[in-house]
């Protein structure tokens, strides 16, 4: 056990020296040097990578939240003898919502042609 300790203290000296030199000045990052912002934007780069996001969000927002609403109004009808419109309002909400991010995702992996 002695040893060990010597050994771990022995090294951790070493370690400390090492690290003892004069810190190295990085520069700072800069990722449009010589480029104006104008160029930037003119460039068409954002003409060019039209998807179909905002119509598949609607699109599947319409679809899961009508599923949604369905699916909600008939498991509160087989459960319950009061009014269902809560409950199928909240599942049709439920289903929209994943609809739009699921749909708006498909969507964006889908590019559009040349206007």
């Amino acid at each position: 056990m002695p040893s060990i300790v010597a050994l771990v203290l022995l090294l951790a000296t070493g370690t400390v020296q090492g690290q003892s030199g004069t810190p190295r000045r990085f520069e700072p990052y800069a990722p449009f040097i010589g480029r104006p912002i104008n160029a930037v934007r003119s460039s068409g780069v954002e003409s060019s990578h039209r998807t179909y996001a905002i119509e598949g969000a609607i699109a599947g927002g319409a679809g899961m939240g009508v599923l949604g609403a369905a699916f909600s109004h008939e498991f509160c009808r087989q459960d319950s003898s009061d009014g269902c419109l809560f409950p199928t309002l909240y599942g049709a909400a439920l289903g929209a919502l994943i609809g739009v991010v699921v749909g708006g995702l498909v969507g964006s992996f889908v590019p559009k042609g040349a206007p």
